[in-house]
């Protein structure tokens, strides 16, 4: 056995490279699925940045008054939808943001959690 590889108490299964048990995957991220846990974590974030982002764009488009007239029926509604949307996907990015930040700065460091 490797000095690296360490036992999962949750799983019961000896991991190389263990970084830890994710609850959300139900499994343990090591050396074999590091790279796509956090290619997942990129990709969440990514999407949450371009989710703000293009609300942002629609809510500063010129045409935003027209739409939310044949969407909703009123402008004060369609800005309230759109403010409240905007809240998960900036929640979520703190969240995973976090994360992602953390474990960049952990592989920057060569450590693991």
């Amino acid at each position: 056995m490797k000095i690296t590889t360490k036992h999962c108490h949750i799983c019961n299964k000896c991991v190389s490279h263990f970084d830890h048990h994710c609850l959300w995957l139900n499994t343990c991220i090591g050396a074999k699925n590091y790279w796509q846990f956090f290619s997942m974590l990129c990709c969440i974030v990514a999407m949450q940045i371009l989710h703000i982002v293009l609300a942002c764009i629609i809510y500063a488009n010129d045409n935003t008054v027209g739409i939310a007239n044949r969407l909703v029926g009123n402008f004060e509604a369609y800005a309230a939808i759109l403010g409240i949307s905007l809240l998960a996907p900036a929640v979520a990015f703190g969240a995973v943001g976090s994360l992602l930040s953390f474990h960049i700065y952990i592989k920057l460091k060569g450590t693991t959690t």
